[in-house]
């Protein structure tokens, strides 16, 4: 047996045998979030970011309960401003990809740390979406996007690393 295949084979049976920190390896806790369970673990930005895409993608539909107490201009002010969400989540996907080639010669921690500041500038910008949209919004029409907007919350699941979990609430 070769020496590398040893050394598989001994990483192996540590992991195995419940010997993964002295082998080295880092063990992921995976953590499962269920919003119809606890929805408060689901963050705003997430949820907003859905019904943005919800509303926005495929038919451009707003949700029965909205559209019966919105305006005809607030109904067309939520339309577009879906539509915008979404392609700043295509613009927010292209430069994460561009990110990729220049990340080939910087250190992970760098990596990381660029990742993560071109993600919460994208989550930040659906936040100030939904501000946008809710004081432009008469209270009946405000109160029904509010429901509309628990029920996405309520039908969200995330399979998440514990560790990353903190980074995963940010910014709210």
């Amino acid at each position: 047996m070769g020496a590398a295949l040893r050394s598989i084979c001994r990483g192996l049976r540590q992991i195995a045998f419940g010997e993964a920190a002295a082998a080295g390896v880092q063990i992921v806790e995976w953590v499962y979030i269920d919003g119809a369970k606890n929805p408060q673990l689901i963050p705003e930005w997430s949820a907003w970011e859905d019904v943005f895409s919800t509303i926005g993608g495929g038919l451009k539909l707003l949700p029965t309960s909205v559209l019966l107490q919105v305006s005809k201009a607030e109904a067309d002010m939520l339309l577009l401003e879906s539509e915008a969400s979404l392609k700043r989540a295509a613009d927010c996907n292209a430069r994460l990809l561009a990110l990729k080639p220049v990340l080939a010669t910087e250190r992970v921690s760098v990596q990381i740390r660029r990742s993560k500041e071109i993600r919460l500038e994208c989550r930040w910008q659906n936040l100030y979406a939904r501000d946008r949209v809710m004081a432009a919004l008469n209270p009946a029409g405000r109160a029904a996007l509010q429901d509309f907007a628990d029920l996405v919350r309520a039908g969200t699941t995330f399979t998440i690393a514990r560790s990353e979990i903190p980074f995963f609430r940010l910014p709210q």
